[in-house]
């Protein structure tokens, strides 16, 4: 046999022997990732994860395989590596719309909303009918407050947001903010009448509650009080019902939830500055204060207790040292956290009793602020109505008092 007969020779076995080793690696590979998605259909995820990584070392450029370990390290809520394996599959391939969707969902669970936002559109692009890719673009839209393009979207899949509380809680949020408050409302309402996760239902709440449509929060609430398994959540729950019951001026309800929330859990400085604020609502003003001042010595950097202690003094003042009683604790407050909107709100609305010399002018920038902090709803509005009228500004008065109009309960944006 001459030398090139038998170098072909060679190469041949060598290339037959290298197909073969190819051939079975991904079959090795397949079979690990079979393994892994039926653990995960089990919800064995740990098993599922080592079989999926096995998959991929063998076949590191298989879109597909990469896409699956990214889902099952998501769901063992490991966004930041998840994301590693999904950028991967879409760098592999860009078409793959299952990867680019799990990309941009987990963007949106670590709070890249731009990053979301831009596979999103990227996808719907390609595929305009992915029901999927619509949700989530609503919700990211929700989450950047582009409430009309999310009322838009969101509305355009019904069927998907409502198996979702969240996706409820996101269409309603939208509509509370562009003033549409019946569609916001009905929305809501269609939560009660089937069985949803307690935490989308106690989102949907919270909704509600920041649109000060306090009767459907504590609808909503009421639903899922007796839902949660241990002593802190049913706590929190207590504790907004609490709170709705004494927006609603129900302070003999709000004291009977303050005090359930406080036995459940009675290291919840929350729940007894809530109970303390409840009892003076009911007129209990004696057991109140000592609740507030107690909690002041148990808790003197706690801004939410100066707070709660100085809002109470200043709704019930009927004299101007009371107030002066009012304003050291909201400004401590305010010196302790000065992100708190209720405190500058509190303030503003001081300053308006006060009617001092300045006291206008210090009314607005408290409200102003407060505003500015995210402060929402009919009450900053008419404070802040009150103050241009007063301070001769008309036209500013006018808008103030349109915009209370369009966010009382029951009232539809124009």
């Amino acid at each position: 046999m001459n030398g090139r007969v038998f170098a072909a020779l060679i190469g041949l076995i060598c290339f037959t022997g290298a197909l073969a080793i190819a051939v079975d690696t991904e079959s090795t590979a397949r079979e690990h990732a079979e393994k892994g998605v039926a653990s995960a259909r089990a919800g064995d995820l740990v098993h599922a994860e080592a079989e999926l990584r096995s998959a991929v070392q063998l076949a590191p450029n298989d879109a597909s395989y990469l896409t699956s370990l990214g889902g099952i390290l998501g769901m063992e809520q490991k966004l930041a590596e998840a994301n590693v394996y999904f950028e991967k599959a879409v760098g592999i391939d860009p078409g793959n719309a299952a990867a680019r969707r799990n990309l941009a969902a987990n963007q949106w669970r670590l709070g890249q909303l731009k990053q979301a936002q831009a596979n999103l559109e990227h996808l719907l692009g390609t595929q305009p009918g992915d029901k999927a890719a619509t949700l989530l673009l609503g919700m990211v839209s929700e989450n950047e407050h582009n409430y009309a393009r999310a009322a838009k979207l969101l509305a355009a899949v019904p069927e998907l947001v409502e198996q979702r509380p969240e996706s409820v809680a996101a269409l309603a949020s939208a509509y509370y903010h562009m003033g549409r408050r019946q569609e916001a409302h009905r929305s809501l309402e269609a939560l009660l009448g089937r069985p949803a996760p307690p935490r989308g239902i106690l989102a949907a709440a919270g909704v509600a509650i920041r649109a000060e449509d306090y009767g459907i929060a504590e609808r909503l609430l009421k639903s899922i009080e007796s839902s949660f398994s241990t002593d802190r959540a049913n706590s929190e729950i207590y504790n907004l019902l609490g709170m709705v019951e004494m927006k609603m001026d129900q302070f003999t309800d709000s004291v009977r939830y303050y005090s359930r929330a406080v036995e459940l859990d009675p290291k919840s400085v929350d729940a007894a500055v809530g109970l303390a604020s409840a009892k003076w609502g009911a007129g209990m003003h004696a057991e109140a204060e000592a609740q507030f001042q107690a909690l002041l010595k148990q808790h003197p950097g706690n801004a939410a207790v100066y707070e709660s202690y100085g809002t109470s003094l200043s709704n019930s003042a009927t004299d101007d040292a009371t107030l002066d009683r009012a304003v050291v604790l909201l400004t401590k407050s305010v010196e302790l956290d000065s992100s708190r909107a209720e405190a500058h709100y509190a303030l503003g609305t001081l300053e308006l009793k006060r009617n001092a010399p300045g006291s206008m002018q210090q009314a607005l920038e408290q409200l102003q602020t407060a505003v500015r902090l995210g402060l929402t709803g009919s009450k900053v509005h008419y404070a802040l109505a009150r103050v241009y009228r007063r301070l001769g500004r008309e036209s500013e008065a006018a808008t103030e008092m349109h915009l209370y109009e369009q966010a009382l309960p029951g009232t539809q944006g124009k």
